[in-house]
């Protein structure tokens, strides 16, 4: 007798991000590095420097919608 194993459905890896500007919050819609960990980035319409909080790894699992491609690929493989 034969015993299948259910598939596993992994999720795609999203590349771009919703970042939000906590100091204006003006939304823009950027394109993530593949690899990787941007910890900084300047806002294009405050001229404000954004930072990784302490506790993420970059500044997209910090103030965007979506995190990181990496952390996206670690959490699909515990998915």
């Amino acid at each position: 007798m034969l015993h299948l194993l259910p598939r596993v459905r992994r999720r795609k890896v999203q590349y771009i991000a919703v970042l939000r500007c906590p100091h204006c919050r003006v939304r823009v819609s950027e394109q993530m590095p593949s690899e990787g960990s941007v910890l900084h980035t300047k806002c294009f319409c405050c001229g404000k420097f954004l930072h990784a909080h302490a506790d993420a790894c970059c500044v997209y699992c910090s103030m965007a919608n979506v995190p990181c491609p990496k952390r996206q690929r670690k959490q699909g493989r515990r998915g």
